[in-house]
């Protein structure tokens, strides 16, 4: 009788484990997501992290990501001292749960994870960052510093507009 109750209990188990979908599905996708993410840090949480270069941070769904098959991202950054928003382009693959992302013109790599709250998390990759802008350039380690990871909440889409 146990064996018969044990596979019962897997089988019911099966569709939760069939529904779980990659970060992309559940936060970028959809009628039900704005695909739009944006972290400002105020000057408190600045003061307390001294080695923080960037004051914001946005990740948004490129209109060039129209067939779904290859998530592209926008990512628009501004640093300490320069109100300029820096953009990179990002083109994502999909790592299990996780989108691992590349920003075009081999300017670094992050990756992205659904978090609580609808929230996301990028952490850079170990290489970093580089952001170009007419400003000049910006660039984040993925080894030192507070800028090696952001949680990042969704707010509405008009805001990435």
């Amino acid at each position: 009788m146990r064996p018969l109750i044990s596979l019962a209990l897997i089988f019911a188990a099966l569709p939760a484990l069939t529904q779980a979908r990659n970060v992309y599905e559940t936060h970028f996708s959809g009628k039900q997501n704005s695909a739009c993410f944006i972290r400002s840090y105020d000057n408190a949480h600045l003061a307390k992290h001294p080695d923080q270069l960037v004051t914001s941070i946005t990740v948004s769904i490129s209109p060039l990501s129209l067939d779904g098959t290859t998530p592209i991202l926008n990512i628009f950054a501004t640093f300490r001292g320069d109100s300029y928003y820096y953009h990179g382009a990002a083109y994502c693959r999909y790592v299990g749960d996780d989108l691992g992302c590349a920003l075009e013109g081999d300017q670094g790599a992050f990756t992205l994870s659904a978090q609580k709250g609808h929230k996301i998390l990028l952490q850079v990759g170990r290489d970093g960052l580089e952001f170009e802008g007419a400003s000049g350039t910006h660039s984040v380690s993925g080894t030192t510093g507070d800028d090696r990871s952001f949680l990042i909440p969704s707010v509405p889409a008009p805001k990435c507009n």
